[in-house]
């Protein structure tokens, strides 16, 4: 069964990935960063794995998983 991820969770998402940090996409959605940093954990939390982790001043995106071809 696919998992129901929210959607404010998922553009708190996207705007890292466009701005290329935390704090940009906070300033972007009119958000604090910890609250940002929140919505990922949230994702996370529901997908079973990593997504993004702080790298210096910007964001590294994790592979995900690979299914095994059939």
């Amino acid at each position: 069964m696919a998992a129901t991820l929210d959607l404010i969770h998922l553009r708190s998402f996207v705007a890292i990935s466009d701005c290329g940090g935390f704090g940009r996409a906070a300033t972007v959605l009119h958000m604090s960063q910890p609250t940002v940093s929140q919505h990922v954990r949230a994702l996370e939390k529901r997908l079973g794995q990593p997504l993004v982790e702080k790298h210096g001043r910007g964001v590294r995106f994790h592979p995900g998983r690979r299914e095994p071809p059939a």
